[in-house]
């Protein structure tokens, strides 16, 4: 076998490669530096581990006082020649050199492998390395790795490490099913999740981020399999400002705009352990209103929004992968929006030679007017915007569609994604497409999730994908079937798709996460259905009046609104310490991490006997002559008007719609404000701005459109609002 050292009396000489660097001279007076004057050698690595006859690259290095490199002749000794011997280039041999220094002998007189502990060195200009172990043994064949001592797991006590705590791991080499380990040197410690856990020479882990990692040892070329490291889980945050005291927390403010505000995250973890201003993500749901960086939250607009802190993976309880959420922290900016741009356009293909386009309407110019066309390489059948105000997503005919609502501009970016836009993440980095519209063949239709940063696809086969909604934090989001099955998406671990196995009997056709993020309501034909997001599990349903066809939320309250046939539920959910269900120590597992909930409902009837809503939009809850209000608004198939229901108002309104003909709101926005809604009409092809402060359809924007036919109108059936 092949390896290099030298030793003892057997000396070879090395030359290391010129450098710069300083020693002292002094003459005359004059103190000057003698580049070339050694004062260290130094030789790396500064253990070695070695296979009875296997061969080691060492590299030494001589420098001067400013640690510059010295060329100069650098010779190696070992300490004992008969176990360790190195060649002048520094290879060293698990045993004797021949003297062409090809052939390394690992074995003694009686042919077994030598087996032993002594040191190398390296020397120049008289000086010497320090001493690096060297130990030689049989070959190592496998590692193993176990904690010391052994957690052995239970309900109230969980094998896992709070922040800063340790555990010591140990490692043990084996040739065949002989214990070597007192033959081997040191391991090498690594993790595989070194923000969860960080391991040091001697196998002694320090936990940091909650979550899983892998932790294991390597000596020569073998490697343990690794063993699992957790570091504790958030059972509890608690999102509040500083200075609060335990039990008495504040958890909500109201703004002036640009005002700022400081927010920190409190931890309880499985062993119960308090960690203050832990390192969770904080993330506010709704960017337009109340931006988040670093610690502070910044009113940017007016309106309310939610910050919410969680553990998400991947940069929180990665491998365990049961998202805890803490409280919502509720932000109200009063105030009146500013002017903004509504965006119309419509799903009928224009003419022959001429272009479909998205129609910019300018809400500062009095009165306001269709602006400048924005043309579209394919007619629309879909408009959804993000919550940041920074762009919107069109399906089209010629493929994916983003509109930057600061620059009017669209550019095609994915040609091979044809169908309809589900969902699009609050800031704008996940798009869900859905294919059901254009694939007859069920079990050719898909879903394809697009990450805009990148510019890449992914895509499942999804059989009837008809309606989608993300998380407010855009960890998961929830893909609803006409079948009735509920696919659930996880796009930043990367993405994941599995379905949730229940039978729900009936189908799905809207979703929407509450403000605070640990469930999603589905508005199904069997019921308003709930999953808990840390496990995707089926929760207690809320009462409801009758069966729920659309589902929103509020971003400043947990509040759930479920449009049915004759009015609104509005559930007012409540969410508990989950303290209160599992005192700390425990086990944070899937089948525990759900907080406990209530529910306190209340339905408005508009009185106008059954219809089909088309759209459900629901404002923040929002502060009008001193009182927190909430807009509900439907819009339904057949009914000129808009239907307004207000929280804790015992019965409904209804807007009408000014112009003869029309027939029906298609589709339309809020501010974010809440108290101005932009919608398009049927029948007279106008942008409709309705103000729900005194119920009245203030103005009318003619649109262009027109249909294949180029004559006649076609309606603005596509409608959105940018945020800001």
């Amino acid at each position: 076998m092949r390896s290099v050292i030298i030793g003892g009396s057997f000396l070879l000489l090395a030359v290391v490669l010129a450098g710069c660097g300083s020693s002292t001279k002094t003459g005359g007076g004059v103190t000057t530096t003698d580049p070339n004057k050694v004062i260290a050698v130094t030789v790396s690595p500064t253990s070695i581990s070695l296979n009875a006859g296997d061969v080691l690259q060492v590299a030494a290095a001589a420098t001067n006082s400013s640690n510059g490199v010295v060329n100069t002749t650098i010779t190696y000794s070992s300490s004992n020649i008969g176990l360790i011997t190195v060649s002048p280039t520094g290879l060293v041999c698990g045993g004797v050199w021949d003297s062409a220094f090809v052939v390394c002998n690992g074995k003694d007189g009686l042919g077994n492998p030598l087996a032993g502990k002594t040191t190398i060195s390296a020397s120049a200009q008289g000086v010497t390395s320090v001493a690096t172990p060297v130990a030689v043994h049989p070959s190592i064949t496998s590692i193993v790795v176990a904690q010391s001592p052994v957690c052995a797991p239970g309900p109230t006590s969980p094998c896992c490490a709070s922040n800063a705590q340790t555990e010591q791991f140990v490692a043990t080499a084996f040739h065949n099913a002989t214990d070597i380990t007192a033959l081997v040197g040191p391991f090498t410690w690594s993790s595989t999740n070194v923000p969860v856990g960080t391991v040091d020479n001697n196998g002694l882990v320090t936990a940091a981020s909650p979550g899983l990692s892998g932790i294991f040892a390597t000596n020569t070329t073998v490697s343990s399999p690794a063993v699992i490291f957790k570091a504790c889980m958030p059972i509890e945050i608690r999102l509040h400002v500083p200075g609060d005291t335990p039990g008495n927390l504040t958890t909500s403010a109201t703004l002036t705009l640009n005002q700022t505000l400081i927010v920190e995250a409190d931890i309880t973890d499985e062993k119960g352990f308090v960690q203050n201003s832990a390192p969770v993500s904080i993330k506010t749901n709704n960017p337009a209103v109340a931006t988040f960086a670093g610690t502070t939250v910044t009113a940017a607009s007016f309106g309310g929004a939610g910050i919410v802190a969680s553990c998400t993976p991947a940069t929180c309880g990665g491998g365990i992968n049961n998202p805890v959420y803490s409280n919502l922290f509720r932000i109200t900016v009063p105030g009146t929006s500013p002017a903004t741009t509504v965006f119309a356009t419509t799903s009928f293909a224009p003419a022959s030679g001429t272009s479909p386009s998205i129609i910019p309407i300018d809400t500062s110019v009095v009165p306001p007017v269709a602006g400048t066309a924005i043309n579209l390489p394919g007619a629309p059948n879909s408009f959804v915007a993000d919550a940041a105000g920074d762009r919107a997503y069109l399906g089209t005919t010629a493929g994916l569609v983003s509109l930057d609502m600061a620059g009017n501009a669209t550019t095609l970016v994915a040609t091979n994604i044809l169908g309809k836009v589900l969902a699009v993440s609050s800031t704008g980095g996940s798009v869900i497409v859905s294919d059901v519209n254009l694939q007859p063949d069920p079990t050719q239709q898909h879903i394809y999730i697009f990450d805009q940063a990148s510019g890449t696809f992914q895509f499942f086969i999804v059989p009837g994908a008809v309606a989608a909604a993300f998380d407010t934090d855009g960890f998961r989001a929830y893909v609803l079937a006409s079948n009735g099955n509920i696919y659930v998406v996880s796009p930043n671990i990367p993405p994941q798709l599995s379905l949730v196995t229940e039978n729900f009997g009936g189908a799905a056709t809207s979703a929407i996460s509450l403000a605070s993020d640990p469930y999603v309501y589905i508005a199904n034909s069997t019921g308003l259905l709930v999953l808990a997001t840390c496990n995707n599990a089926l929760q207690a349903s809320p009462a409801t009046t009758s069966t729920p066809l659309l589902v929103q939320g509020t971003a400043n309250a947990d509040i759930i609104v479920a449009a049915n046939a004759t009015g609104v539920d509005i559930e007012t959910v409540t969410v508990n310490s989950i303290l209160s269900a599992h005192p700390a120590p425990f086990t944070l597992n899937s089948t525990s991490c759900a907080p406990p909930v209530t529910y306190s409902n209340q339905f408005v009837d508009f009185g106008l006997g059954a219809f089909t809503p088309l759209q459900l939009l629901v404002s923040s809850s929002g502060v009008a002559n001193g009182q927190v209000t909430t807009h509900v608004v439907v819009l339904a198939a057949g009914i000129p008007k808009l239907l307004v229901a207000i929280p804790g108002n015992p019965t409904g309104g209804a807007i009408p719609l000014v112009g003869a003909g029309i027939t029906q709101a298609f589709s339309g926005g809020m501010t974010p404000d809440g108290n101005i809604v932009w919608v398009g009409a049927d029948g007279t092809n106008t942008v409709h701005e309705i103000n729900l402060t005194n119920s009245t359809d203030v103005q009318q924007v003619v649109m262009p459109f027109k249909k294949s036919d180029g004559v006649t109108p076609a309606p603005p059936d596509l409608v959105i609002v940018k945020p800001k």
